[in-house]
This record gives structure tokens, sequence and C-alpha cells, in this order.
């Protein structure tokens, strides 16, 4: 058990410069955001697995990434306020040719249209944002999201895949994946690696399942830090136990990857002894399902004295 010792400053980040952040939108995207208020190196690699609605439709009507998670995680960085931000997060509501639609999918498609490809069009998107955390997608060619479940049926697409109550014994992408050069190297050079808070079977896992991206970080000699939710997932998998989910991983990966986990303190009791977990006070005051940004950072902190 790691040591939940108090700590009233983030001097350890002082030896942890470069910090790579996997997994998918929200979660990700304020992970990545308490990180730019530290000096540090921080990269997010998101998931571009998604299907669902607005980005389902563009995905429907072109050959694109899923660009959803990448405009959460764009939003929760943006400065709040401004106006970009604010037409990076609009929907459509009475235009019926459009209604439901998010600007900021939109915005990141035509961007992808006049550049020579999707990370450059996030990279425009963060300057329109004024955003210094870089941002990767985990692909710049389409995927999408498999799986064969305990009940033998095969789920294609994620909202397919999120839907079914059974639990996949089996995951991959379709078609076969090719990483983005950039995250590669994102994670070889990373002095810590934390998979975000978020669905670990829609937002986490989707990374893992690209080949080169797993071999990096196996390869890697940094710590892999896992963001427990603070409440389960409404999946097959966030019903499960930590221990559960856990071997279930260990499972589909073919091998545990994960150091350390930093577990809220307002959950029950985790059961998942053999890998290192921090028990921490780490609950946002205003909202039961996000992480408080200040003490998840101490966490973090936390965590990495051990290494």
């Amino acid at each position: 058990m790691l040591s939940n010792k108090p700590r009233s400053n983030l001097d350890i980040f002082a030896r942890y410069q470069n910090i790579c952040a996997i997994g998918g939108g929200t979660g990700l995207g304020r992970l990545l955001f308490a990180l730019s208020n530290l000096d540090l190196k921080s990269t997010g690699i998101v998931a571009t697995s998604d299907n669902g609605g607005s980005t389902g439709w563009i995905r429907q009507h072109t050959d694109s990434i899923a660009w959803g998670d990448i405009r959460n995680c764009l939003n929760q960085m943006s400065p709040k306020g401004c106006m970009q931000s604010e037409l990076f997060q609009y929907r459509f509501k009475e235009f019926s040719a459009l209604e439901d639609q998010n600007l900021g999918n939109l915005m990141l498609y035509a961007l992808e249209q006049l550049s020579s490809r999707p990370l450059q069009a996030i990279n425009h998107a963060r300057e329109i944002l004024r955003i210094e955390t870089a941002l990767i997608p985990m692909s710049e060619h389409p995927v999408h999201l498999a799986a064969h479940d305990q009940d033998d049926i095969t789920h294609f697409g994620e909202v397919a895949v999120d839907e079914s109550e059974s639990l996949p014994n089996e995951l991959w992408l379709d078609p076969a994946p090719v990483a983005t050069p950039e995250a590669i190297d994102a994670i070889g050079k990373a002095d810590a690696i934390i998979l975000s808070a978020g669905s670990l079977l829609t937002s986490v896992m989707p990374n893992l399942l690209l080949p080169e991206l797993l071999t990096a970080i196996t390869r890697s000699k940094a710590p892999v830090i896992f963001i427990a939710n603070m409440l389960p997932v409404d999946d097959a998998v966030g019903s499960m136990t930590l221990g559960q989910q856990c071997r279930w991983m260990e499972d589909i990966l073919g091998q545990n990857i994960i150091d350390a986990i930093v577990w809220p303190a307002s959950r029950e009791r985790h059961d998942c002894d053999w890998i290192e977990t921090l028990v921490a006070d780490v609950g946002d005051r205003t909202s039961n399902l996000r992480h408080d940004k200040d003490k998840l950072l101490s966490a973090i902190g936390q965590v990495l004295q051990n290494f």
C-alpha cells in the first residue's frame, strides 16, 4: 500500500518534467488542464474510436477520425468564457439540418480538410483556443472498437460495445490501426505515464489496443499510474471491482502494465492488493463525479515519490 501521508507541495514534479496522459474526453482534459498549471511538459494521447452522437454523424458522412474526445479535451483546457471556447462547445438546436450537431466537431473536421493531417488540424485548434499542452490522436486513421462478449456475441462500433451488458472477453480495433508516430515518441520520452479517469472500456483501452503504443509503454521505464473513477462507470466493465477490472485488462492485453493506482477514499475499499494503491481524498466538493484538480495532482505527486 502506498503512503497516503499528506504533502503540502508538488516539488516531486521537479523530477518528472515530461508526463504523458492517455485516455479520452472529459477526464483526460481535466487532468491535462491540472498538469498545465505546473512547470513541466505534458502531452495527451486521445482515443479516436467513438462512433456516437455528433461524432458518429460526421463519421457516417466522411472518412474521418472521431473528433468528439479530442474536442472534449480541448474544451476542458481552453480559457473559460472566451468566444473561441464557446464556439467549440456550441451545439445547433433550431437548425433542423444540423440539429444536435456540435460546432466544435465540425470545425475540427474543417481544419482537417485544410491541413495535411489530423494532428496538424488539432494544432491549429490549439492555436485558436490558446492551448499550449500537446494533444495527439492515438491514430490518424479511422478505426472502430469491436468486441466479442461472454454471451458469444460480436459487437461492432463503440456505441454497441458500450451498450452491451455482457463482459467483453475479446477487444480489438477495426481496421488494424496505425499509431500516430508522435504518440509513440511522447510515450518514449515520458518520465511518467498516466491512464486518466474515464471509461476503461471506451476511453483508455482503445489507446492500449494499438500494438505500437502498448509496446512503447512496456518498453518505457516510466511508472504507469491508473486514475480510478470517482464513481463506477455504467457499463459491463465499470460494474466490476477494481481488482476484476485490473485482471480483465491484463487478460485483454496479455500483461499488466499498471505500476500504481490512485483510488478515491470516498469509494468502498478496493480489492486490488497486488498493485500499489494510494487511497486518497481526490473528490471535487461541487460534484461527486469529478476529481478535484489540486487534490488529484497532490495524489499523483505522492505516488511518484515511490518511484
